[in-house]
Parts: structure tokens; C-alpha cells; sequence
């Protein structure tokens, strides 16, 4: 009876000890590490492909770093007029930074790629999720707040800026300067888009145009910027600046809706100071104008 009882148990624990193998097996064929997997996690989270090699530390060494990185090519895009390092330098920089990135996390996934991963594949979605919809909009929003960039579709500051001029504006500067080109809304009931022109007259200002050149108390200004000045014989003013507006032009003095047509601009109406091109193409064909690409606007 014994026997018996041996040969049905038999079986059944035999049966059981090889169910172990299959589970072990599927436990570590979903938590395998993936080269592509960290490749497409470190484009969309910079320090995510090192978090899923297993390096978190370094994961959050690469991240603060493009933090800093992206605010310091922000700072050059807003206030430096040098280039190559407005525009060219930081942008490659911020580049290269990225690329190595990602194939320092695809190297170190390749190095532990039989190690099983003790994260769920849920968590990394999770991360980049939160990324994409919490924190990146968040650190846009913060951005916005300090630059912005705009198309310019105009030939009102021509030559300075030219129609479909991509152009960065430095929103954090206040005070308003003589020269200064700025970007602003439309005056109340208009249906225009914001608009671009230089300050010419600050509040307190007596401001004349004559022949296309402006006179402001009683002085004319040297202005290699403008294009060519109306016929002669062409007189506006002369009018003082009421306080909290300016008097602004167009470059462009002959094809230019501005100050002289539609009055001052209140300086609440300023929403920054252009400072560069990032981008800029032909409006009719779409071709890349490179030569503007990076040119500061004094």
C-alpha cells in the first residue's frame, strides 16, 4: 500500500518541479535589455537609456547636464549677438551632447544586456510619459517666459529683416532702448498678427521725420540700418512721445505702417527685443536663406 501511495505521489511532484523552468524562463525573456530599447529611451529622455543599463547615477548625471546645457544654448539664443555663438555653437554643442549620450546608454545596455532587469516594462513608459506630458511642457512654459521666436512676414524692416525671418525675442528686458528693434501686438482693433520695428522716440521725446530719416530732439540719428529714404521733400511731425508709449519705424521706411500712421505704441504692448535670425527662407519658393541663418539684428 505503501508502494502505492509512492508511485501516485510520483507524478505529481515530478510534475510540479517542471513547471519551475518555464516560469523562471519567462521571467527572464520579458526582463532581457535591449540596445534599440535604451537608444529610443535616451532620445526621448536624455539619462533614461542609462537608468534601464542599470546606471542610475550616471543616468542623473546626463540629465542635469542637458538641463544645463539647454539653458545655457536658450541664454546664447536670447542675448548673445556673436557668432558662431549665438546660434551655431551652442545648437551644435547641445547636438553633439545628445549623441553622445545616447551611445554611451546603448554601450552600456549591450554590457549588461544578459543581466535581467528588475523594472517592469510599464515603469520606463511611465517615465517617459511623465517627461513628455508633465515635465517638458512645464520647463516650455518657463522658457516662454523669458524668449519666444516668431516669423516675420513683412517687408517693413527690410534690409534688416527680411519677410519670413524666423527671429528669437528676448522677453525678460524691460527697459526700453533708442535703436532697439522690438517685437509688439497689433494696435487695438486690428486684425494683424504682432509685429516688428525699431524704437525710435522713448517717452518725453520730440520726434520728426524728414526725407525718411529721423529727427529726434532736434538731432538727426545716424542710421546705417534703413533702406532707401522716401523722396525728398517727405516731412512728418514734429510730435512729443506721451508717457508709457514710443514711437516706433520700419526700416523700410517707404513700405512701412508704423508710428507715423497708426500713433505711439503703448510699452505694455512690447512683448520682447528681437535679438537674432534662427531661420529664415525665400516666401514664394521655400528655399533656405543660410546666409541669415545666426545674423544678429542691431
Amino acid at each position: 500500500m505503501a508502494d502505492t501511495i509512492a508511485r501516485r505521489a510520483g507524478p505529481r511532484y515530478s510534475l510540479g518541479r517542471r513547471r519551475a523552468p518555464r516560469e523562471s524562463w519567462g521571467v527572464q525573456h520579458t526582463r532581457d535589455r535591449h540596445t534599440v530599447a535604451a537608444v529610443v529611451l535616451g532620445i526621448l529622455v536624455p539619462g533614461l537609456g542609462q537608468a534601464y543599463a542599470g546606471y542610475p547615477w550616471r543616468a542623473l548625471l546626463w540629465f542635469v547636464g542637458a538641463v544645463g546645457f539647454g539653458t545655457l544654448t536658450v541664454q546664447a539664443l536670447l542675448t548673445n549677438q556673436r557668432p558662431p555663438f549665438n546660434l551655431a555653437l551652442p545648437m551644435t554643442g547641445l547636438l553633439a551632447y545628445y549623441i553622445v549620450e545616447i551611445v554611451d546608454a546603448a554601450r552600456l545596455t549591450h554590457r549588461q544586456r544578459s543581466t535581467p532587469s528588475p523594472h517592469p516594462w510599464w515603469l520606463w513608459i511611465a517615465v517617459v510619459a511623465l517627461f513628455l506630458f508633465v515635465v517638458q511642457p512645464a520647463a516650455t512654459s518657463v522658457f516662454r517666459r523669458s524668449g519666444q521666436g516668431f516669423v516675420f512676414e513683412s517687408d517693413s524692416m527690410a534690409p534688416t529683416l527680411l519677410d519670413h525671418d524666423y527671429v528669437m525675442a528676448n522677453k525678460t528686458i524691460t527697459e526700453r532702448q533708442r535703436g532697439e528693434v522690438i517685437v509688439f501686438e497689433p494696435p487695438a482693433g486690428s486684425t494683424r498678427p504682432r509685429s516688428i520695428a525699431r524704437v525710435i522716440g522713448l517717452p518725453g521725446d520730440r520726434v520728426a521725420v524728414h526725407d525718411g530719416r529721423a529727427i529726434v530732439n532736434d538731432v538727426k540719428l545716424v542710421e546705417p540700418y534703413i533702406a532707401a529714404p522716401r523722396a525728398r521733400g517727405y516731412r512728418f511731425g514734429p510730435v512729443t512721445v506721451p508717457g508709457g508709449t514710443l514711437f516706433v519705424l520700419g526700416d523700410n521706411r517707404g513700405d512701412a505702417r508704423d508710428s507715423r500712421y497708426w500713433g505711439f505704441l503703448p510699452i505694455e504692448d512690447v512683448v520682447g527685443r528681437v535679438n537674432l535670425v534662427y531661420f529664415s527662407q525665400e516666401p514664394h519658393t521655400g528655399a533656405v536663406r543660410w546666409e541669415r541663418i545666426g545674423q544678429p539684428i542691431r
